[in-house]
């Protein structure tokens, strides 16, 4: 049962090695599609075998008498591991379902998935920092396929080197440790590193969502997220989870659940009023969560985490045609609201946890509320729809629908939503968020839509001048070390920084 994990990956692994021999052996890309949709298929049947199987905590014991120059691998099937396994290989599913139309794309996504469920089975910050490493130049790969990219690397080099950063903050963290053998995240750590993590996780999973926002041009515009950027960033949400495991449930540290919730019910609020809550969407996922692992607890945090990316992804897909994906509508929605034997019902209780839980809740209803704006105002649209809904979108969102069943039973939602009402009042108090939006959905967004565009084109335009320094200052810095190493001279220099950092390390370790 242990083995389960990594043989999701060998069967996600297998596509881009199938995509390369159809295309050198020139065999017709429909094969590969239906290749594509079995083995992901598999793969999200076996994350379903994998959560129902593993009841119970079952972590590696990972050995604390060994010490060394760097710290081992450590590798995990505890039920946090588990749900975001699923959550990912349901993506993936998903995604490979409903874009028929982009096989070879398909292939290396399951690929890139591949990579993030090792990442997402490791049970130490090390192991996680080099998994994470693995996915950034697996995406550099993946990414450099999209002309965009290609075509103004420089632009997309801030968020590259924000995501970048958590995995080297992890390896960072675990070579600055006491007893370098001691790696896994609960057992070793300080509580003090819990809200560490959950800042480093937040900063990768926000460079996802700085990354390119659509891989085609003729992007739909009511996307929240490049499909590729949501698996990745499946590493962040994981590293949020286990920060909030380390500080313990309801540790309030510093004022940083209210700043993230401020953050959050303002980006929420902005959604709504300029008609970008799909472009905020991915910030929206990063903060509640974030939110939640602080005020209460990993259960809640992932809960938020998984509701927000498999529902609300497919929401948004599904609304610029409503009538056509009613039924795969209805079906993600029902993950999404806050209902008892749901997902989200875990992170309900968070809403009552003082004036952050309080913020949480309203922006959860706001943005709720603004995703049933958008299908209420996409209904009456003139665009042609096909007449008969789609089998492979249906069995997608049944896939939704099957994976929040499961993981609803394995965080214990039946017991959770019993006396319910005896729950404290402020549980529901999303409704305070979105019965407003509702209301005001004619005159949302705001009117005034010129005005509001030209000061946030100002403000992009001054972000980008800003981008456009720092990148000039890291061009010249390159180059001053790349001068540095040229000759004989950089070789000299290459070994003693070498020598050093091993020096360093060994002092540390010993």
């Amino acid at each position: 049962m242990k083995l389960i994990p990594f043989l999701i990956a060998v069967f996600l692994f297998v596509n881009p090695l199938l995509e390369w021999v159809l295309r050198k052996l020139e065999i017709q890309t429909e094969k590969l599609q239906f290749w594509v949709m079995v083995s992901s298929g598999t793969a999200w049947v076996l994350a379903l075998v994998n959560l129902l199987l593993d009841p119970k905590n079952s972590l590696v014991q990972i050995p604390t008498a060994e010490t060394g120059l760097l710290p081992t691998l450590a590798f995990s099937q505890d039920w946090v591991s588990a749900i975001l396994i699923l959550a990912a290989a349901g993506l993936i599913f998903i995604i490979v379902l409903t874009q028929q139309d982009s096989p070879h794309a398909n292939a290396w996504l399951a690929g890139l998935g591949g990579a993030c469920v090792i990442g997402l089975g490791s049970y130490s910050a090390y192991t996680l920092g080099i998994a994470w490493t693995i996915v950034e130049c697996f995406h550099f790969n993946f990414s450099f396929r999209n002309r965009k990219i290609a075509s103004n690397p420089r632009k997309f080099l801030p968020a590259g080197l924000l995501r970048v950063a958590a995995p080297a903050a992890l390896i960072l963290l675990s070579l600055t440790q006491e007893e370098l053998g001691k790696a896994s995240f609960i057992a070793e750590l300080n509580p003090q590193i819990g809200p560490i993590l959950i800042a480093a996780g937040l900063t990768g999973f926000l460079g996802w969502f700085l990354s390119l926002q659509g891989g085609e041009i003729d992007q739909p515009r009511y996307f929240p997220g490049a499909a590729e950027n949501w698996i990745p960033a499946a590493l962040g949400m994981l590293l949020i989870v286990r920060g909030g495991e380390i500080a313990g449930a309801g540790v309030i540290q510093n004022g940083l659940p209210l700043i993230l919730s401020i953050l959050l019910f303002i980006s929420a609020l902005a959604g709504v009023l300029l008609d970008l809550s799909p472009e905020l969407w991915f910030l929206s996922c990063g903060l509640m969560a974030s939110v939640s692992a602080f005020i209460s607890g990993p259960e809640s945090a992932l809960s938020w985490g998984v509701v927000m990316t498999l529902p609300g992804l497919r929401s948004w897909q599904g609304s610029n045609q409503p009538r056509t994906s009613l039924i795969p509508l209805i079906l993600a929605a029902l993950g999404f609201l806050p209902i008892p034997f749901l997902p989200s019902w875990a992170g309900v209780t968070a809403f009552s946890e003082g004036l952050p839980g309080i913020l949480m809740g309203l922006s959860y209803g706001i943005l709720l509320g603004s995703v049933l704006i958008t299908v209420l105002k996409n209904w009456q649209s003139t665009r042609h729809e096909p007449v008969s809904h789609s089998p492979l979108g249906i069995i997608g969102a049944i896939a939704v629908l099957v994976s929040q069943v499961v993981v609803s039973l394995r965080l214990g939602l039946i017991n959770a939503s019993q006396g319910l009402l005896e729950k404290p009042i402020a549980i529901w108090i999303s409704l305070l968020g979105l019965i407003p939006v509702l209301i005001l959905g004619n005159y949302l967004p705001l009117r005034r839509r010129k005005s509001w565009g030209a000061a946030v084109s100002r403000l992009a335009e001054g972000f980008g001048k800003a981008l456009a320094a720092i990148l000039h200052f890291l061009d010249r810095l390159v180059g001053f070390i790349s001068r540095i190493f040229e000759g004989q001279g950089g070789v000299l220099w290459a070994l003693l920084i070498g020598l050093l950092i091993i020096t360093l390390i060994s002092v540390r370790g010993g």
